[in-house]
């Protein structure tokens, strides 16, 4: 097993807020997801979860193994000063091993920390490594390159401060080749596309800044209602706006969406989870979250790359909150329901890939 390779990039910058707004159809969001949008002190419960009647009708792709490479941040592998070193549950790879595991399934990853020009700064690297992850990829141990791995699935993200202005609209600072999060992007895809042709890309769209909507941390509980919202609305918006952009430019290549942030929001709004204090999720304004929020944040991308919902059997410790471990399975038929209410204005997934 290699050992673990990090270094940290913090999420510092803060931006401007923009106006707020909810999402319209294009971003498949349910119309009781508006009714929770639009009234930040709305109260909705957590039920025994019936299958919605909006799970698409399509032939989900199914893996059973899995080789991901991640172009990733601290949203989604965080080395926190509050762990014991080897501790690996502030990552998404972790629980992702540990759901794939009780399912049946296999996993392995690879990844590196960076922002989207970082990560269009190609080829990739291997960073990462986890204690109790298989590693897909050490070209220090066997000399492999990224073509010769083959990886099924690529997942990259941007960062979650540059929100104020379109993807299409060149990064501020130092920026002399005018790139934008939509070309960075659209490099890193056709790398992939000529590298690995055979692996699935996702987008991990992660949660917002926090810095921005909260006079300190923790933030109150109105406060955090509000991050919510935004979450679900005006920063959302921005990734359906990203992934719309990217589907037009590479028409041929289709690039599905893994709607992390908004999804758990729409989780930790429910009854009882909703009274779950800031300090028991977040570290910080960044926000790094705890445990907790990288297994809900595992949920979500399990069931869009496996294409299956999470295993009943999953065995959860008490680092998770005792409420989501309480509420596991009701909170996974709702993680899978609003994966299905994301589609495209032609009826399509944005979520999943369908088989051939």
């Amino acid at each position: 097993m290699k050992s673990q390779k990090t270094f940290l990039i913090p999420l510092i910058c803060s931006f401007l807020c923009l106006v707020s707004c909810k999402a319209d159809s294009t971003g498949a969001i349910s119309k009781d997801h508006e009714a929770t949008v639009n009234s930040v002190d709305s109260q909705p419960e957590l039920d025994g979860g019936e299958t919605s009647s909006n799970t698409p009708t399509l032939k989900i792709k199914r893996q059973s193994s899995i080789k991901n490479y991640l172009f990733g941040h601290s949203l989604i592998n965080h080395v926190s000063p509050e762990a014991p070193a080897g501790n690996n549950e502030t990552s998404v790879p972790h629980w992702l091993q540990k759901l794939a595991k009780a399912a049946g399934n296999k996993y392995y990853t690879a990844g590196q920390y960076g922002f989207l020009r970082n990560h269009a700064e190609l080829p990739p690297k291997s960073q990462w490594g986890f204690s109790e992850v298989p590693t897909a990829w050490d070209p220090d141990l066997n000399g492999e390159s990224f073509s010769d791995v083959g990886f099924t699935s690529v997942i990259l993200t941007a960062a979650n401060f540059i929100q104020y202005q379109s993807p299409n609209t060149p990064f501020d600072g130092d920026n002399p080749t005018r790139s934008t999060p939509l070309t960075s992007t659209l490099e890193i895809i056709d790398w992939i596309s000529l590298h690995s042709p055979s692996s699935d890309i996702y987008i991990y769209e992660n949660w917002p800044d926090m810095a921005q909507y909260i006079s300190s941390f923790p933030p109150s509980k109105r406060e955090f209602s509000r991050y919510h919202a935004k979450t679900l609305g005006e920063f959302h918006e921005w990734w359906i706006q990203y992934q719309d952009q990217i589907r037009e430019a590479r028409p041929q290549k289709q690039v599905k969406m893994l709607p992390v942030g908004p999804v758990i929001a729409s989780v930790l709004q429910l009854d009882p989870l909703n009274t779950i204090p800031a300090t028991e999720l977040y570290e910080d304004d960044a926000p790094h979250g705890k445990p907790t929020i990288y297994f809900l944040a595992a949920l979500v991308t399990y069931m869009g790359i496996y294409g299956e919902q999470s295993p009943d059997n999953l065995k959860i410790p008490s680092s998770i909150h005792p409420l989501v471990k309480e509420h596991y399975q009701n909170i996974s038929q709702h993680i899978w329901n609003q994966l299905s209410l994301y589609t495209f204005k032609d009826g399509q997934s944005r979520v999943w890939f369908e088989e051939k």
